[in-house]
């Protein structure tokens, strides 16, 4: 149980029992095999929907298609054993601004629909946008992304 009390609120949360430690992501994607392969699970959003869990991460399958960002499920637990679902794919618009894999997923549900936001930026420059897919359904196809930020028109100066 973690508190927090101030002059006007007081809160209570429960807080589940976690597993402790890495881990254990196995699949087409995301695999970890100790001294072979690493490719761990960075800037992940888990979302829990009913007995299943989804993960939302960012990381490279291979460094000439880095991709998008991985989605991986666990039904009953968060220590797995997940499967991985693929990935999802950097947006065309993308390609124009040498974006080469998005990261920094968020995974948030509003009423019935999911939303996915993530980041998308080229290494180097101020050229950044933030898109935003939205989905009523846990897993299957997004909907079109959308920039919430027009990487076209937003610059850092």
């Amino acid at each position: 149980m973690l508190y927090y009390e101030n002059e006007q609120t007081t809160l209570s949360l429960k807080v589940p029992n976690l597993p402790e430690g890495k881990l254990d992501m196995t699949g087409d994607i995301g695999e970890f095999i100790p001294g072979e392969i690493d490719d761990p699970v960075h800037d992940s959003s888990i979302i829990q929907d009913g007995d299943t869990y989804y993960v939302f991460s960012t990381g490279i399958l291979d460094e000439e298609d880095p991709g998008g960002i991985y989605v991986r499920k666990s039904n009953g637990s968060l220590e797995g054993p997940w499967e991985s679902l693929g990935e999802v794919p950097l947006p065309e618009w993308t390609l124009d601004y040498n974006v080469e894999h998005l990261w920094a997923p968020q995974v948030v549900k509003n009423d019935d629909t999911y939303y996915l936001y993530d980041a998308a930026s080229s290494f180097g420059t101020n050229d950044s946008a933030i898109i935003t897919h939205g989905n009523t359904r846990r897993s299957g196809k997004l909907g079109r992304p959308r920039s919430c930020f027009d990487i076209r028109i937003w610059r850092s100066f």
